[in-house]
């Protein structure tokens, strides 16, 4: 507010003097960014808030591809769960054959053990009827009868020797049978329990990977929708900008037109209007942050939702490492149950009801694997199909690849346009630079002229001298001379402006040329610009208009002090001169307007050289619809 109170009172000051408003519309650069930057840099922000959708793409083939590797691991896990299952299957039949043998071989020896107790029974029923006989008919007679029976008797011990050996054998290999069996069902079981885990974590893993793939669908959508919000925001920022820029002309219109009239309430209307739109510019700033703030945080949730994707996948990766530690816990386990059972040891009557369970368990066993391999077929379809939506995100990554190729061709196609419109701007520039050049020699000409005219003067007899003062010389000539001279400086200023023309029309063809490719180039690049680019882009403008303001500055001090020496000039002629005609020149008039052009083509220049430095990064940034002070003048 204080600014513009000041500017106020100074143009209230200068309306009541008379004089010609030439200050700067703006104290600085900072202030007309602080008004007029948002709009003008809100869309390389607003596009570079986007990420870009290769990466997005890039991020999601690696998560394809660790989901293909883990289901890898749990197929090879699956495949030695069903290697395990089916030796233990054969195990299995070994033990229920050598329990058949053993059974077997145990009624054999029953049998056996059976006869070889009757035989001796008969033998000790005989040795009894021997003893008794053995007093009647006296120990001639018993001698051959008793040693027929201890040979016998020797016999059946042997016979009872041997099958006592045999049991024992028997024995030995019931016991390792049931140890195997018992390892044969230990083993079993863990396949039972490898299988099942195995189905959990692949259920597990086609849940997740259906979740992730939902995920990133909702972020394509989401990022689509942002696109189309952030395209709807610029629309309006567009329209908002071309209303202001509409305004503004107008406004600076009728300042123009005011300035001439010097109506002073007028311009203080114009001020308060001026401050309305400043105020109206101020909430649209505001309606800008607001915007920027709500993307941000859609940004900022997108970024949590992808970073608990991957939390998700990082845990899956975790227990793929925990059931892997697992397995090996179980084999060490099974290792030491082996051991333990190695020592153990049963009974008979123990085996048999552990045999009828093992029939039992079997047949469970048989109806729970049908079980598995029916879900096994379930899990190995929605595999199949997993496969299949893998091998379509594949192709669509491939073909983003394909597109980012293409995109690349075309960057590097614009670049080249770009090199050769650099070329066509220096050989304009040297056409400038010859047509200042030509511009200069008219002046030197003008300046021999004028000298030519003051030597004139200084020998001509006429009686009356010329009236001279501080800041000028008042030179007395003919009309005919003057008329020659006049007609001579405009048309060494016709020839100026003609040899100018063609070189400002080329130089207003190659902007407009170079503002196109820019145009294509700032399409291209704005999707991998960040928003810290642009801040520095835009500090380092503002400095280089810092300085031309500077520079503007000081052009209109010059101005100033020529106005001074015009003022000065006009109450000389308005002074009581003598009844005689005398035509009188002000060379220094003609050099003023020589010289307003020629600052009007160095600035132009300057402000073209500013173009071409900083033309890959955006265009040149200019208030909208805003002239400088000079050239709101000259119009």
């Amino acid at each position: 507010m204080d600014i513009k109170d000041r500017q106020n009172v100074a143009a209230l000051s200068r309306a009541d003097t008379g004089e010609i408003d030439t200050s700067a519309p703006f104290e600085s650069v900072k202030e007309a960014l602080s008004l007029f930057g948002e709009s003008a840099f809100s869309h390389y922000k607003a596009v570079a808030k986007d990420p870009p959708s290769s990466e997005k793409k890039t991020v999601n083939s690696t998560e394809l591809h660790l989901a293909r590797k883990k289901l890898k691991k749990h197929k090879e896990q699956l495949k030695q769960c069903e290697a395990i299952r089916t030796h233990a299957v054969e195990e299995l039949k070994k033990a229920k054959r050598t329990v058949a043998e053993m059974k077997e071989k145990l009624a054999t020896i029953d049998k056996s053990r059976e006869i070889a107790t009757e035989e001796a029974r008969n033998i000790s029923m005989e040795l009894e009827g021997n003893s008794v006989g053995q007093d009647t008919y006296g120990d001639d007679t018993c001698k051959p009868e008793l040693d027929n029976a201890r040979k016998q008797y020797e016999v059946v011990i042997a016979k009872l020797y041997n099958a006592k050996q045999d049991l024992r054998k028997m024995k030995n290999e019931f016991e390792a049978s049931s140890i195997l069996k018992v390892s044969s069902i230990q083993k079993e079981k863990d396949a039972k329990k490898c299988a099942h885990s195995s189905a959990e974590q692949q259920s597990q893993l086609s849940e997740e990977i259906t979740f992730v793939e939902e995920s990133l669908m909702q972020i394509n959508l989401a990022s689509k929708h942002a696109k189309k919000e952030e395209l709807k925001i610029l629309a309006e920022k567009d329209s908002l900008c071309q209303s202001y820029k509409v305004a503004l002309e107008e406004t600076e219109r009728k300042l123009a037109s005011l300035k001439k009239v010097h109506h002073v309430e007028l311009v203080a209307n114009l001020e308060i209007k001026l401050a309305e739109t400043s105020k109206e510019i101020e909430l649209v700033q505001k309606k800008i942050q607001n915007s920027k703030i709500s993307k941000l945080n859609f940004a900022k949730t997108l970024k949590m939702e992808l970073h608990d994707s991957k939390e998700i996948l990082q845990k899956v990766a975790e227990e793929g490492i925990f059931l892997h530690n697992l397995l090996e816990s179980l084999k060490s386990e099974h290792e030491n149950v082996m051991k333990e059972h190695v020592k153990l040891e049963e009974k008979e009557t123990e085996s048999d009801c552990l045999v009828n369970n093992l029939h039992v368990q079997i047949q469970r066993s048989k109806v729970e694997l049908e079980r598995a391999i029916l879900e096994e077929s379930k899990a190995r379809a929605e595999f199949r199909d997993l496969m299949s939506s893998l091998e379509k995100l594949s192709s669509e990554s491939e073909n983003v690849i394909k597109n980012s190729s293409i995109m690349k061709k075309n960057i590097q196609e614009l670049m080249g346009e770009t090199k050769e419109a650099r070329f066509a701007l220096i050989e304009a520039e040297k056409k400038h630079q010859t047509a200042l050049i030509d511009a200069e020699k008219t002046k030197n000409a003008k300046e021999i002229t004028l000298n030519q005219i003051k030597l004139i003067s200084e020998n001509s007899n006429q009686p009356k001298t010329s009236t001279t003062s501080g800041s000028g010389t008042n030179i007395v000539v003919t009309a005919e001379k003057f008329k020659s001279f006049s007609q001579r400086a405009k048309d060494s200023e016709r020839l100026a402006e003609i040899k100018m023309a063609p070189s400002m029309a080329q130089l207003e063809v190659v902007i407009a040329s170079e503002k196109e490719l820019n145009k294509k180039i700032n399409a291209i690049h704005e999707e991998g610009k960040e928003i810290e680019l642009a801040t520095q882009d835009a500090l380092k403008k503002a400095e280089l208009h810092d300085a031309a303001r500077i520079a503007l500055e000081q052009d209109l001090k010059g101005w100033r002090e020529r106005d001074l020496v015009v003022t000065e000039l006009e109450t000389l002629d308005k002074e009581p001169s003598a009844p005689t005609k005398v035509v009188v020149v002000k060379p220094k008039i003609m050099s003023i307007e020589s010289m307003m052009k020629r600052t009007i083509v160095v600035n132009r220049c300057g402000i073209f050289h500013c173009n071409i430095k900083h033309a890959q990064g955006a265009s040149s940034y200019r208030i909208p619809g805003r002239k400088s002070g000079l050239l709101a003048l000259l119009d």
